[in-house]
């Protein structure tokens, strides 16, 4: 996997048959680079700049829309300004045009930090997500999680559960990413492992042993203050 936070770094790449390339980007830019960004943005995506009222957020929806249309050049070989996006029912995106290239994709941003997967002709998700002590996660983890997950999220000591609750977020958010489902779908219909020591992997699962070994999940280091999480489509 290949890592990034250096915006120069994105130059022309190549993706072996079987890899996945995993980008981390700083979202806080400078004015000068923000500005050249809107200035590659589609029109929906301008947009939808516009009508984001708290600047930071505005700022950082601006920076990951114009990272991906740079990473995604990089590999297609397309002007950034130029790449269409095709969206399904729950808004996962893909690449448009009368000429596919073969590769997928997928974003995930939290606090200033963001996440890109590219893979070849493969469904994939990620997420990242800051992990914040002020989160009622037990809470959450009650209405969201399974049974299983949120049983043994009890199990672990206060100052252990902050970090697996997100463990387990980001694993399963990602998850119903790169089925192109989103979190419109129950997430408590699903298990993944999260505990301290346990290898990441999707478990429990209503489809079965078939979609569980579907699909490899691995978590991402971005530092200390994120979780985040890759799934993949195959081994």
């Amino acid at each position: 996997m290949d890592y990034s936070s250096n915006p120069e770094n994105i130059t022309p790449q190549t993706l072996e048959k079987n890899n996945v390339h995993v980008w981390r980007m700083s979202l806080d830019i400078d004015q000068t680079r923000l500005d050249s960004f809107m200035q590659i943005l589609a029109e929906d995506e301008w947009t939808r700049a516009q009508r984001i009222r708290i600047e930071n957020v505005r700022r950082h929806y601006v920076a990951a829309r114009g990272f991906l249309r740079m990473i995604l050049s990089s590999y297609t070989n397309r002007p950034p300004e130029g790449l269409e996006f095709k969206y399904n029912q729950y808004g996962k995106p893909s690449l448009g045009g009368s000429d596919p290239v073969g590769i997928s994709f997928n974003m995930s941003h939290s606090h200033g930090l963001a996440l890109y997967g590219i893979a070849p002709e493969r469904n994939l998700g990620v997420d990242i997500e800051k992990v914040r002590e002020d989160m009622p996660h037990i809470k959450i983890a009650k209405r969201f999680f399974s049974i299983k997950e949120y049983a043994s999220l009890l199990t672990l000591p206060p100052d252990q559960q902050t970090p697996a609750f997100f463990s387990c977020w980001t694993r399963k958010e990602a998850y119903l990413k790169a089925r192109g489902e989103g979190i419109s779908s129950s997430l408590s219909s699903f298990s993944v492992s999260f505990l301290p020591g346990e290898a990441p992997a999707l478990l429990g699962h209503p489809l079965g042993l078939q979609e569980t070994f579907r699909w490899s999940v691995m978590d991402i280091d971005v530092g200390p203050e994120y979780k985040a999480a890759l799934v993949v489509e195959g081994r």
